[in-house]
């Protein structure tokens, strides 16, 4: 895996110093298997719930454009890890980008408005915006979007291999209904 910076264009210190120890293990010959994370869905209770705005509504202010974004659910993650190791002949060598769906914004809000009951918008947030907001992180959190929003390599078929069981967007919403909403209107 390149860094960021010299795949991108987008310095991110976090992706670039796992890209380091990658290109690390690979040059000692070490057997390895490379697992890449998606947004975990968890983050949907806290940094990255969506905002009430003053309408009563909550805005989904992720700054992908109309480019669709993967997100994760770590239990879902932890089965797919669990398979790669009860099948290292397979997967020794290779490299797997975890994702347990891949949607729009608009279909994240859509799907959320639906299943829980209130208004989910997409603010349409630029990365440019979100580093202006001035709090701590708040430029490496735009740079993360701006490099998701050039494509990643993440694969939910593969992770569906994996593990059959894994829950689709909407199966995990209904399943955490009470609690998004409870986060959401904290």
């Amino acid at each position: 895996m390149e860094p960021s910076e010299k795949l991108k264009g987008i310095p991110l210190a976090n992706f670039d110093g796992k890209a380091a120890v990658e290109e690390y293990i690979k040059a000692k010959g070490i057997p390895q298997t490379v697992v890449r994370y998606a947004f975990y869905a968890e983050n949907l209770f806290g940094m990255m719930k969506p905002q009430k705005t003053q309408d009563g509504h909550f805005a989904l202010g992720l700054p992908m454009g109309d480019v669709p974004f993967y997100m994760m659910v770590c239990t879902d993650a932890g089965e797919c890890i669990h398979q790669l190791f009860n099948n290292p002949g397979e997967w020794t060598g290779k490299s797997l980008g975890l994702a347990s769906w891949i949607y729009t914004i608009d279909q994240y809000c859509d799907l959320f408005s639906k299943i829980l009951g209130v208004t989910v918008v997409n603010p349409k947030m630029t990365a440019e915006q979100m580093a202006g907001f001035g709090f701590p992180g708040a430029v490496l959190l735009a740079d993360m979007f701006r490099f998701y929003q050039c494509g990643i390599d993440r694969n939910p078929e593969e992770c569906k291999r994996l593990n059959p069981k894994m829950a689709t967007l909407e199966q995990w919403v209904t399943a955490n209904k009470e609690a998004l909403l409870k986060a959401w209107n904290a």
